[in-house]
């Protein structure tokens, strides 16, 4: 046997147990002795903590370097407690305005948001390095995304940066560093635009900063993060795809000096993957040990549960979505620093709808419509047009057809191809037969899987070629996008109907009943096919009779002893297995 052997506890709550019933005395005596042992350098964030908790607690701090790391890894762990406990034991005149930022962090992070900007604008006004500028200028936009008028505030720290740097090279040129400083400054300016949705703006804006001959890997990151945003919200998903997966190797060949900034980029890198289709490198990142967060340097709040209940919408599987953006709406109300809320509260309340869930939908249109203006231009846009489609389910599809076209003109007008066909999509999902050569026009030019499913779709509805939509459904099938496949065959089953090819239309109808098992939840409406009431089932057919002759929801409630709620779902079910968006589609209306 070997006698140095290792060995540990199963679970840490065994070793608080044992702490608890050694007198105090007895306990600072043995942690000084164990002090001595300790790796202060240890690479894990847990150890390097309890090194530096344990020197503090025995009245052995480390020294103020030391002390100024741990408040940094304990911001990163979302530990403002032992951050604020750490950082106020700094005292040398040359490290206290870091601490003053991780301080203001800290509190930040416990929502005393007013205290840590009078600490940020205190640290900038008396700033005497570039460095410490950068992180406060940093921290300083943190706290803008929480307010409103948020892009206007990011260029105003952007120009006060700038301004800071300009006096503190004034007496000298300042060499690479000033450089990269005002390249920096640029950077904020286009993360300003992209929040505003002025994509092509910030675009040219980011190619002259990757341009740039003095820069660094920071820089080179954080601007490859934007131009993938950029890239990937005007259409060009694999080519933003490129330039954020560019930006997370940077991330990873450098250790912990830039996990900070993971967040900030995987946000992004999802959305470009997302768009392009491209799954299998989306569940391979979420795999990864380092983006658990379980023992790693990073929390990621509900960014993770995100883009997983992203991926099960896009595929149609909408219990899983419904499950999975339920807490990634809970997770994103602790840490948000992406600004995802309304894009969150969106998907929840479609995802909602989509299985009947109406008090959750509710809910989230509700929050919505409270958080309304908070986030980038984009994300609101995004959530925007999928409540509006949730909605469909209280107010009626033709209202929400409406809305979701308005909102397409505003977004095309806007040079936001992507939210526009999105929001075009939903109209189609909800029986809209008019949307397809404004889809087909708009999303002609658009890279990866999703934009080639989405244009032969609606190419092949606007051109009423069942084989085209066949083939479309094929493509769509091939790489996952069943609700897509799915609706495409009944675009054709529908088609093939009306040119009396029963032979054909039943085959195809053959193949629509395989993936319609697949999919999960309730059906968009041009899965069914159009006036078959013998799908309703026995309480369908009741409301649907009532519904016909002119009966109110309220009456229909009262007559069957249920809510109205539960009649306004009743009726959403019918809609979609009829697919028609009225009352007076109804049989015998």
């Amino acid at each position: 046997m070997d006698r140095d052997q290792i060995v540990s506890l199963s679970h840490p709550l065994y070793g608080e147990v044992i702490r608890k019933d050694v007198p105090a005395g007895r306990s600072l005596a043995i942690r000084r002795q164990v002090l001595k042992l300790m790796d202060r350098d240890s690479r894990s964030a847990d150890s390097f903590l309890r090194y530096v908790a344990w020197g503090l607690d025995c009245g052995l701090p480390p020294d103020e370097k030391t002390l100024l790391k741990a408040a940094v890894v304990a911001n990163r762990l979302y530990d403002p407690e032992f951050a604020l406990r750490a950082a106020r034991a700094v005292h040398t005149t040359d490290l206290r305005g870091n601490a003053m930022v991780e301080i203001a962090r800290a509190q930040m992070m416990r929502g005393n948001l007013p205290y840590s900007r009078e600490i940020v604008d205190e640290v900038l006004a008396g700033c005497s390095s570039l460095w410490l500028a950068k992180e406060a200028t940093l921290l300083s936009v943190a706290l803008r995304l929480r307010g409103k008028n948020a892009a206007e505030m990011i260029r105003s720290d952007a120009a006060r940066w700038e301004l800071i740097v300009e006096q503190l090279t004034s007496k000298n040129d300042g060499g690479r560093e000033r450089s990269v400083s005002l390249l920096g400054c640029r950077v904020m300016e286009s993360y300003a635009l992209n929040f505003e949705g002025r994509f092509y703006e910030a675009e040219e804006k980011l190619q002259a900063i990757l341009a740039a001959k003095h820069g660094s890997d920071e820089l080179r990151l954080a601007a490859l993060s934007l131009m993938g945003e950029t890239l990937g919200s005007t259409g060009r998903a694999l080519q933003g795809a490129d330039c954020t997966r560019e930006a997370l190797q940077i991330i990873f060949s450098t250790g912990h000096t830039f996990v900070a900034h993971l967040e900030f980029v995987l946000a992004r890198h999802f959305l470009c993957l997302a768009h392009a289709g491209e799954w299998d490198e989306i569940k391979a990142l979420l795999e990864q040990r380092s983006l658990s967060g379980s023992g790693g340097m990073v929390h990621f709040g509900g960014m993770l549960e995100l883009a997983e209940g992203l991926i099960a919408l896009r595929k149609g599987f909408m219990r899983t979505a419904r499950t999975r953006l339920i807490l990634a709406v809970e997770g994103l109300r602790e840490s948000d620093i992406n600004q995802m809320m309304p894009l969150a509260l969106g998907l929840a309340a479609f995802a909602c709808a989509m299985v009947g869930d109406s008090t959750r939908a509710r809910g989230y249109i509700s929050d919505f419509a409270v958080d309304a203006g908070t986030g980038t231009k984009q994300a609101c846009l995004l959530g925007e047009v999928h409540v509006t489609a949730a909605n469909a389910l209280f107010q009626g599809a033709s209202k929400s057809i409406e809305e979701l076209r308005r909102t397409a003109d505003f977004a095309e007008e806007e040079k936001m191809p992507v939210v526009a066909a999105i929001a075009l999509e939903l109209s189609a999902r909800l029986g809209d037969n008019r949307t397809f050569e404004q889809l087909a026009h708009i999303t002609a030019p658009f890279e990866g899987k999703e934009g080639a499913i989405l244009h032969a779709m609606a190419q092949g509805a606007l051109d009423k070629d069942p084989d085209a939509l066949q083939r479309a459904a094929t493509l769509a099938e091939a790489s996952q996008f069943l609700l897509l496949a799915a609706e495409c065959l009944g675009k054709a089953v529908k088609l093939l109907g009306e040119r009396s090819e029963e032979q054909k239309s039943r085959a195809v109808q053959q193949r629509l009943t395989t993936i319609v098992d697949q999919l999960e939840g309730l059906q968009s409406p041009q899965l069914a096919d159009t006036g078959s009431a013998s799908k309703l089932t026995q309480r369908e057919q009741d409301i649907s009779t009532l519904a016909s002759k002119g009966y109110s929801n309220k009456d229909i409630a009262q007559q069957h002893g249920v809510s109205v709620r539960t009649v306004e779902g009743h009726l959403y079910r019918i809609f979609a297995k009829l697919g028609i968006t009225r009352r007076e589609e109804l049989p015998g209306a």
